[in-house]
């Protein structure tokens, strides 16, 4: 018997739904655009429109953003902040280390972004103890790792586990932005020698990079295969370098390329703010890799000079759906607990010393 008109229409849309999802995760999103924009005018549910519109929006934002990739081929690398390099070269003595670790922290950064987030019993996060837990975590798995905590100059931050603190003149209004610029700052400073790794604050380190080869790469970025963020295919929640000099020309690319991005029209369109403040950075380095990863591309790709490694999220920047038991997570080199996450973040490092 024939199917009836409306299962017809049904199988049409499941079908032209997986269709548009395999463009997208391939890249070609000017096929993938009028295969959603279709679904749109198909669809009643309020949630699926609001979820096909946002995709919508996202993929026309990157589509725009790729016309433009001949401009960020063109731009050099960040000029060189002197105040900043100056600062912490006079903070921090060269020594060599098997690992860095380094994390970011300013306190308007809780107030301004963070500080109404709630964990999921309702409690407060307190931002401060976060960090102390992820250094710790750094510690524990890492003991001989040299962990250095980057702020400005009035944030307190009590000591941690043996943590360099250093404080830096930075401007508070644009966060993520002056995150990557003191990262920046740290690299060509060069008192940094070995691998380094950049963390954000609600991460917990879950294996030790001893076991990790940092010789094929020069930069390694996770990524993720989820569809729903196409604009964002790389979490700079986890970036590692084979060296200051690799992570400088890194970190100074993605700057030189980050105002092109900021200053785009299809951006500014997308976003009601300055993405400097949150999303700049992450646009940046997708901008970086031409929104290309795995397996898109290989996972070890030469990019603009750099040797760089693809790592996917799911095994080397894990984020946990539940309450996580480190007993099941051996395999992940690094557990992140983003949003509310947070709060289960004491309970996973108590298990470091189960």
């Amino acid at each position: 018997m024939l199917p009836s008109h409306a299962e017809y229409r049904s199988n049409l849309v499941i079908a032209t739904g997986h269709r548009a999802e395999a463009l997208s995760r391939q890249g070609d999103y000017a096929s993938a655009l009028p295969l959603y924009t279709w679904l749109l005018t198909d669809e009643t549910d309020p949630a699926m429109r609001a979820g096909i519109t946002a995709r919508i929006r996202a993929l026309t934002m990157v589509a725009a953003l790729r016309d433009m990739r001949d401009q960020f081929d063109r731009a050099g690398p960040h000029a060189p902040p002197s105040e900043l390099v100056s600062s912490v070269y006079a903070q921090i003595p060269e020594a060599t280390a098997a690992t860095t670790c380094v994390f970011f922290h300013i306190e308007k950064f809780d107030a301004r972004l963070m500080g109404q987030l709630r964990g999921r019993s309702g409690d407060q996060i307190d931002l401060r103890d976060v960090l102390r837990d992820s250094v710790k975590a750094a510690r524990l798995t890492n003991p001989t790792c040299r962990v250095v905590i980057l702020t400005d100059r009035h944030t307190a931050l009590p000591q941690m586990d043996g943590a360099q603190i250093v404080r830096l003149p930075l401007q508070s209004d644009r966060l993520i932005y002056e995150k990557t610029l003191a990262y920046y700052a740290l690299a060509l400073s060069a008192r940094l020698t070995g691998p380094i790794v950049y963390l954000d604050t609600d991460i917990c380190v879950n294996r030790s990079f001893s076991d990790l080869d940092f010789t094929p790469f020069d930069i390694a970025l996770t990524y993720r295969s989820d569809p729903d963020l196409p604009e964002m295919p790389v979490n700079e929640g986890v970036i590692l370098a084979s060296s200051s000099a690799a992570a400088s020309r890194f970190f100074g690319l993605c700057l030189g390329i980050h105002d092109l991005v900021c200053a785009a029209a299809p951006v500014r369109e997308r976003y009601a703010f300055d993405i400097g403040t949150w999303w700049g950075p992450q646009l940046s380095i997708a901008a970086f890799c031409d929104w290309q990863v795995p397996p898109k591309r290989a996972e070890i790709d030469d990019i603009r000079g750099l040797r760089c490694r693809f790592l996917p999220c799911e095994q080397y920047n894990f984020t946990p759906s539940e309450m996580p038991i480190r007993a099941h997570l051996t395999d992940k080199w690094i557990v992140h607990f983003k949003g509310p996450r947070k709060h289960w973040m004491a309970h996973y490092l108590a298990q470091y010393q189960s």
